[in-house]
């Protein structure tokens, strides 16, 4: 019994590990846009402006 759950668990955490790792991902390509997006909006201000 105990070794099933022993198991289960360890099957969880590993879950878990997996979408910490997706969600690492996923908030990295979010700042990479975000600057990318930051940095378009500054240079389109400037050409507003000239």
């Amino acid at each position: 019994y105990l070794t099933k759950q022993n198991l289960a668990l360890r099957e969880v955490n590993e879950s878990r590990l997996k979408v910490y790792e997706q969600l690492e991902v996923s908030i990295n390509d979010l700042e990479d846009s975000n600057r990318k997006l930051v940095e378009e909006s500054k240079s389109d201000k400037v050409r507003i402006k000239r």
